[in-house]
C-alpha cells in the first residue's frame, strides 16, 4: 500500500495560513462533531480547569456548551460579550441593550 506525499514546510503553511480564511481546512471532521484548537490566556485556561474540576465536566464539553450558549444569545448580547466596552460606558451599553430586549 502506497502512502500519498506529505507536504512540504512551505505548503504546511500555506494551509495554515488558508485556515484562517476557510474554517473546513483547519477542523477535523469526527463524526457529528467538528474538533477546533483554540488559543486561551493563562488565567483563561486555569479558571475553565477549575471549573471544570469543580463540576466533574470535561472541558471540551465545557467548551461546546459555552459556544453554544453564546450562539444561541442575541446579536447585543454577543457584541456585548465580543467588543468588551470600556469601563465608562459599559452602563449605558447594558442600558441601552436592555431596553432593546424589553421592546417587542
Amino acid at each position: 500500500m502506497k502512502s500519498e506525499p506529505r507536504n512540504s514546510n512551505a505548503e504546511s503553511a500555506k494551509s495554515r495560513r488558508a485556515g484562517d480564511e476557510s474554517n473546513s481546512k483547519s477542523e477535523i471532521r469526527n463524526g457529528r462533531r467538528v474538533i477546533m484548537r483554540i488559543e486561551l490566556t493563562p488565567s483563561a485556561k486555569a479558571g475553565l480547569e477549575l471549573y471544570c474540576h469543580r463540576l466533574g465536566k470535561k472541558q471540551i464539553a465545557a467548551m461546546s456548551r459555552l459556544v453554544e450558549w453564546f450562539l444561541d444569545q442575541p446579536e447585543t448580547i454577543q457584541g456585548l460579550i465580543q467588543r468588551g466596552f470600556p469601563p465608562s460606558i459599559a452602563g449605558d451599553v447594558a442600558q441601552l441593550v436592555l431596553k432593546r430586549m424589553v421592546r417587542p
